[in-house]
């Protein structure tokens, strides 16, 4: 798939994501995200994914779209319910599992 057509649908996944539970949670994400890719460690990185992946379990409406944006996009954070790297599957199952007790 050429690169247009890759930024296309990953234009267009992102048009559906108008719902997303995390849309007023940029400050978190950011804060989460970095914290995710200092650490070298992953019991620290899900510790910090923990509260966005809460966010995302706790009714998102949007999960599935936002999982399919993040693979064409090839994106690294949390996204859709997940940890990504490059659109993969990181360190979370796709079904939500309580991180920390």
């Amino acid at each position: 798939m050429s690169g247009r057509n890759v930024r296309v649908l990953a234009r267009d996944a992102a048009a559906r994501l108008r719902d997303a539970a995390c849309k007023e949670k940029r400050d978190l994400w950011n804060e989460g995200e970095a914290t995710m890719e200092a650490t070298e460690d992953r019991a620290e990185a899900l510790a910090a994914a923990e509260p966005l992946l809460e966010v995302c379990w706790s009714g998102c409406l949007v999960r599935d779209a936002c999982r399919e944006w993040a693979r064409i996009d090839r994106y690294t954070g949390v996204a859709g319910g997940e940890v990504v790297h490059n659109g993969k599957s990181a360190l979370a199952p796709r079904r939500h599992i309580k991180l920390a007790s």
